[in-house]
């Protein structure tokens, strides 16, 4: 486990031009990254986020994608729900993001490949004192 930081804080900008951040109605009234749209089509939208600091937990030899989502959620939801050293209590977050590593050749061999699970730190806690 670890925690990943996001590498391109937002430039700042006047206060007036900047529309406050609002929750995105997915986020079910969790914390999560705040971002803002830069551009959309019909399929997609164009966000730049906000510096934010993410948990991790690394799961190796996972053969199934839900499988891997199933066990990284129980791991991060473990840390959340006071397993983190200080034995301290954070609401969850959103989104659960989950990213496949691929193994040394490159190819999709999920027995050597490896997926991590993240979850948004919550802002007031941002500075955490021990990986999960």
């Amino acid at each position: 486990m670890g925690i990943c930081m996001s590498a391109d804080p937002m430039e700042e900008e006047d206060e007036e031009q900047v529309e406050a951040f609002r929750k995105p109605q997915y986020y079910r009234g969790r914390d999560g990254p705040k971002f803002r749209v830069m551009n959309f089509t019909k399929d997609y939208e164009y966000r730049q986020y906000e510096h934010s600091t993410w948990i991790s937990a690394r799961l190796e030899r996972m053969d199934h994608v839900g499988k891997a989502l199933s066990k990284g959620e129980k791991m991060l939801g473990r840390y959340f729900h006071g397993k983190n050293g200080p034995e301290k209590f954070m609401e969850l977050t959103c989104p659960l993001k989950l990213r496949l590593v691929f193994g040394k050749d490159g190819g999709a061999c999920w027995d050597e490949g490896e997926f991590v699970a993240m979850l948004h730190l919550p802002y007031e806690n941002e500075k955490p004192t021990t990986s999960p």
